[in-house]
């Protein structure tokens, strides 16, 4: 199945949902059993955009699966509260093994941020108005009863 998540590292209820399935979400993609596609969006302001730009230069260091997990975990208890400088999300890069000087001008000079509004822009264009959103098969998940029951995540996913 082709899974697509709608996110923002700064939401709360995202940090909720990676918490209750991100495990299973990544042994989707490492088994390679799905294609789970990671929007990451930027709804709560400059500090998503810049979570956003630095999951992308994990990813271009083939971490992002750790650095999403790495995010989550370190996710600020208030939204915008200045937390998610360019060095923090650096330091918290440290954490996965992320420490090159390529990773860390990626973030600093925010390489990846025209494409975190093209993301954006993209959501917007799908009807995408929150976050967390999950569609399987090109369809959206019913959010009251599957995004935050475990098992009945995983068998809409494996419905596909």
């Amino acid at each position: 199945p082709v899974v697509d998540i709608y996110e923002d590292f700064q939401c709360p209820i995202c940090k909720q949902f990676e918490a209750l399935n991100g495990k299973f979400l990544n042994s989707l993609v490492t088994e390679k059993k799905a294609v789970v596609r990671f929007h990451t969006l930027s709804f709560l302001g400059t500090e998503s955009v810049r979570a956003a730009n630095a999951v992308a230069c994990a990813n271009e260091e083939d971490k992002f699966l750790d650095y999403h997990l790495a995010l989550y975990a370190n996710q600020p208890a208030v939204e915008n509260s200045g937390e998610w400088s360019n060095d923090r999300l650096i330091s918290i890069a440290e954490t996965v093994g992320l420490t090159s000087e390529s990773f860390k001008s990626c973030v600093n000079d925010l390489k990846f941020e025209g494409w975190v509004g093209d993301v954006a822009d993209a959501g917007a264009k799908s009807g995408i108005n929150s976050t967390p959103t999950v569609l399987v098969g090109g369809k959206e998940i019913d959010r009251n009863t599957e995004y935050f029951d475990a098992a009945k995540f995983k068998a809409a996913v494996e419905r596909g």
